[in-house]
Order: C-alpha cells, then structure tokens, then sequence
C-alpha cells in the first residue's frame, strides 16, 4: 500500500498516512489539530541501484537529490 504525504492548511503540519490509491485523495484529519483541511502534497520519487562491489547509481525518478544519503524527504531543505 502506498504512502501519501499530506499538509495540514490549518496548522502546517506535514504528515504520511499508508492509504490505498483509491483512499488517496479522501478526506482525511490532521494527527496535531484534528482538522480536515490537509491537502495531498506532490511526492518525488527516485531508485538507487548497487553493485555487488558497493558502488550505486541512479535508475529512476525525477529528484534533483539523487545524491542525497538520507532515508527521508522529510526536512530536507533542499526543494
């Protein structure tokens, strides 16, 4: 099941939530202010491939931060 990433219009709070595709743009209720005013945010995506020798590369997506070693979007000021 997919992650959506989701912001709150109220509060700002930015927020994932594992909805089915067709759950995707149902109304749904911020974790901080219980409001449901939260839009679904664009989610970028990219893949890494590596080697048996170590070494990785890019084979997907359309990030600008196809170098970046953390596990997360979330934070990152780099958008």
């Amino acid at each position: 099941m997919p992650v959506y990433e989701y912001q709150c219009a109220k509060c700002g709070k930015e927020f994932e939530m594992m909805r089915s595709r067709a759950e995707k743009d149902a109304q749904a209720k911020c974790p901080v202010c219980g409001k449901s005013h939260v839009q679904r945010k664009m989610t970028t995506c990219f893949m890494r491939s590596h080697s048996k020798e170590g070494s990785s590369s890019r084979v997907g997506g359309a990030s600008g931060c196809a170098s970046c070693q953390a596990t997360s979007c979330r934070g990152c000021q780099g958008h």
